[in-house]
């Protein structure tokens, strides 16, 4: 799958990967499956509109109408929702590579529904909701690896595992679920957000290379006309420097 511009921790930019040709280095983990089995097709693939924008238009913010299909339905995927808090899922079947899964958290929500003074909050949100997760430390150790990543219009949190603990044999997909879900009640702690501060900051500094100031001029000329040229992932310093608590949590809830 093709990714875009993001920041996270394992955060890189390329136009290749805007444009779909990004490495194994830098684009985003993907379930694929080839086992055996049936089940319901996969939602309708639908551009992405800001929840920003459809507020402004007088629609539901949360919820979208699929249009027409773009992409054929994977035959194997089995999708539905949550009938307890609404939440859609999708299942992949995967054998490669054995004894392994992957978890992913999508939000629809990233840089391109910040307001001028919010310029890289949703990076920094991914940080402390995820990377500043306690539960998500307990994956540590057991040959999981876990990221999260932001874009123009997408937050994503993800955890790749092993079926089952090296040691003792204990399932994984719960403790996955439930980093995954730490995210959705992430506490914005001073400390916490003090450490995911530090972090961003570092990652604004590995990042601010010749290559990459060009390749942003270039992207705010194919965006002249829309504030994607204005809402790179990676924020303003300044702003990010002086967020407090309840700027996260506000941003977080939100």
């Amino acid at each position: 799958s093709s990714t875009a511009l993001h920041e996270g921790s394992d955060s890189s930019f390329s136009l290749t990967n805007l444009f779909g040709g990004g490495g194994a280095a830098t684009a985003s983990p993907n379930l694929r499956g080839k086992s055996g089995g049936s089940g319901s097709k996969h939602p309708s693939v639908r551009p992405h509109i800001s929840p920003l924008n459809r507020f402004k238009k007088g629609q539901d913010p949360v919820q979208t109408k699929p249009t027409s299909e773009l992409l054929p339905s994977h035959p194997e995927a089995v999708s539905g929702v949550i009938e307890s808090n609404g939440m859609p899922y999708i299942i992949l079947p995967n054998k490669s590579p054995p004894g392994r899964f992957e978890a992913h958290l999508q939000v629809f929500s990233g840089s391109a529904d910040e307001l001028e003074p919010q310029q890289g909050i949703a990076h920094l949100t991914e940080h402390v909701a995820y990377m500043g997760s306690r539960k998500r430390e307990r994956l540590f150790g057991t040959g999981s690896q876990t990221n999260a990543y932001t874009d123009f219009h997408h937050t994503v949190f993800y955890a790749a595992c092993p079926v089952v603990t090296p040691r003792g044999n204990i399932p994984m997909l719960p403790m996955a679920l439930d980093a995954l879900q730490d995210v959705m009640e992430a506490r914005v702690e001073t400390s916490r957000l003090e450490k995911e501060r530090a972090a961003v900051l570092s990652e604004m500094t590995m990042v601010n290379t010749i290559e990459y100031r060009v390749e942003c001029q270039i992207l705010s000329t194919l965006h002249r006309e829309n504030r994607l040229a204005k809402r790179f992932p990676i924020g303003k310093e300044v702003l990010i420097r002086n967020w407090k608590n309840d700027d996260v949590r506000t941003w977080h809830r939100t």
